[in-house]
Formats: C-alpha cells, sequence, structure tokens
C-alpha cells in the first residue's frame, strides 16, 4: 500500500491551517463574523509563540491578497464614480495623517524607545512591510527590531481595531442579497488580468492594487455579485488572521516581552495621531469617523479592508483609502532613503 509522504513544509502549513480554523471557529462562536479573522490570528500566534512548526506558504499569501483584491474592487458600484470625487477631503486627511505618525512613532522610538535613527525611521514607516525589511538588511540598523515592531504594530490594530468598530458599527439592512457568482467570476477575471498588468507595470503592492483595479473596474462598468460569498468571506479571514499570526514564527516570548512598552506606546501614538485627524475630517465631510479611522490606520491595506467588511463599514472606501497610501508612500520612499536613512 502505497505510503504518503509529506515534507516539514506541506505538514507546518496544514497544522498551520488546522490551528487557524479551528480558532477562528471558536473566535465566530464568541464574537461574529470577526472572529474567524481574530479567533484565527490568535490561535496561530499561540502556536507560534508556543514553537509548533507552522508555516503558511508565499504562495497561499500571494493567494490571499488577491482574493482580497478582487474582493474590495467588487464592492464599488457606478454610482461611487460621482461621490469618489468628495473623497479629496478625506485623502488630504490621509497625507497628513500617514506624515505625521511616521514624524511622531519615529521621534519616540529614537528619543525614548532605545533606536538608533535609522532603525526608528524604518520601524516607523507606514506601509510596505517586505521592502523595509529588505532595506533594513542593507543598512545599519537593528533589523530584528523593526521586524517585531512592525509586525506588533499589525497584530496590535487587528485586535483593537475590530472591538472599535463595534460601538460604532453602522446600522444594516436585514434583508439578505443573493450572490451573482457568474458575475463573481467575470470579476475574478478581471482582478486576475488586473495583477498582469500591475506585475508588468512593476507597480508597488501589485498583487493588491491589479486586482482591486482590475476587479473594481469591472464592477464600475456594471457587474455587480450582490454580496460576496460567506465561504468566501470566511476562508479570507481565516487565511489572513494565520498569516498575521505565522509573521511570529521562530520568535520567543522573551524578545517580545522587552519590546512589547515600546511597540504599545508606539502603536498608542499611531492610534492618537490618527484619530486627531479622522475626528475633524469626519465633522467636516459628513463620512463615519469609525469608517475614516480604519481607512488612516496603517495596519495593512488589506487587513484594515476585512475589518471594515467584518464590522459593516464599507470596504470599498477604507481600501482605496488604503492603496492610496501605499502608493504614496512608495513614490516617497527613494526621498526616505537619501533624506532619514544614514
Amino acid at each position: 500500500m502505497p505510503r504518503l509522504i509529506l515534507n516539514r513544509a506541506t505538514t507546518g502549513t496544514l497544522l498551520t491551517l488546522v490551528i487557524a480554523i479551528t480558532g477562528g471557529w471558536l473566535g465566530h462562536w464568541l464574537a461574529g463574523d470577526a472572529g474567524w479573522l481574530l479567533g484565527a490570528l490568535i490561535a496561530t500566534l499561540a502556536g507560534a509563540l508556543k514553537g509548533f512548526p507552522l508555516r503558511y506558504a508565499s504562495m497561499l499569501q500571494s493567494m490571499v491578497i488577491v482574493l482580497v483584491g478582487i474582493s474590495i474592487g467588487s464592492m464599488l458600484q457606478p454610482g461611487m464614480l460621482v461621490g469618489m470625487a468628495n473623497w479629496l477631503p478625506t485623502l488630504a486627511g490621509l497625507f497628513i495623517s500617514v506624515l505625521l505618525t511616521l514624524a511622531g512613532v519615529a521621534f519616540f522610538l529614537n528619543r525614548y524607545g532605545n533606536c538608533e535613527h535609522n532603525t526608528s525611521v524604518l520601524a516607523a514607516y507606514p506601509g510596505h512591510l517586505v521592502v523595509i525589511l529588505q532595506l533594513a538588511t542593507q543598512h545599519p540598523c537593528d533589523a530584528h527590531k523593526v521586524a517585531t515592531i512592525q509586525s506588533l504594530r499589525m497584530l496590535f490594530l487587528v485586535l483593537f481595531l475590530p472591538a472599535l468598530a463595534y460601538i460604532w458599527m453602522p446600522e444594516q439592512a436585514s434583508a439578505h442579497e443573493s450572490t451573482d457568482y457568474v458575475a463573481f467570476g467575470w470579476l475574478s477575471v478581471a482582478g486576475i488580468a488586473g495583477v498582469v498588468v500591475a506585475w508588468l507595470l512593476k507597480m508597488p503592492a501589485s498583487l493588491l492594487v491589479g486586482a482591486m483595479t482590475g476587479s473594481g473596474l469591472a464592477a464600475l462598468s456594471g457587474t455587480s455579485i450582490g454580496t460576496l460569498p460567506e465561504g468566501l468571506k470566511v476562508a479570507i479571514f481565516v487565511l489572513t488572521g494565520a498569516m498575521i499570526g505565522t509573521r511570529f514564527v521562530n520568535t520567543h516570548w522573551s524578545a517580545i516581552a522587552n519590546i512589547l512598552p515600546v511597540a504599545i506606546s508606539a502603536m498608542s501614538i499611531t492610534m492618537l495621531i490618527s484619530a486627531a485627524i479622522a475626528l475633524p475630517v469626519a465633522w467636516v465631510t459628513d463620512v463615519a469617523a469609525m469608517q475614516l479611522l480604519l481607512a488612516y490606520a496603517p495596519g495593512g491595506a488589506e487587513v484594515m479592508s476585512l475589518i471594515a467588511l467584518a464590522t459593516g463599514h464599507d470596504p470599498a472606501f477604507v481600501g482605496l483609502h488604503h492603496i492610496v497610501r501605499l502608493l504614496a508612500m512608495a513614490a516617497l520612499f527613494p526621498l526616505l532613503v537619501k533624506l532619514a536613512i544614514r
């Protein structure tokens, strides 16, 4: 009888999925839709810190990012084109928030967080974590501290913002809208085509930007899927939670404990600055303050959009703002290297 032989990467990935699904199910039982994300994150985080041989394949991560991009783009509607012109004040607030966050967190880390100049700037940079980590290995800085602070920032935002978003959760219609699977298929094809174009153009965050742009253009042309398939939403929540949790594989409890006060303080500064900009912008534009906070918090475009989706806020609004942030920070990146990195 033939034996099934699995390598370490495969068994590690399967173990990650089992833990994430179990944690997600428990989280959903306790906290509704957002629990799929939070439960999977907490379960895989605990497994990673416990030393379990967890793995998260890069191909799986790419697939999740593309699915998130398609999901965000599919939420766009033809009538939104007119409304997007009204987003200029909120986008202006976004730029102010990002620049103040970068300056404020970098100053704190350098002055009070025991981080030298390069480490503090890279740890505070709100976007493009992979590029930041690559740069950290090419310049004199504490690359491990940069990775830990950036990962903890993402972790804290994902744990904190859903609870806050539920408090100001907008009222939703009770009617259940069905899914047009044929339309969803066309949007998926458009999203994949967008990824190919974005990759050929060498755009930053090409997977997310391309998938969202391709499916978004198809949705704006009048192709509507109704509501996202429930199974797809659950899969995206669980896989995203696992993706964040497995960032802490090979990280020891003591390493996190040593830097935890600094990371919490940096996250608090980030949230205070984001809220300080979001509240007056919300008052001027009549956009929900919580929705703006999700759009301004530098916690990852795909993750913040998923939190918006799970808590009844507009994922297209949140996702588009984060895409603009990613593109802007990519454009500013050469300037950062020239002026801020020593």
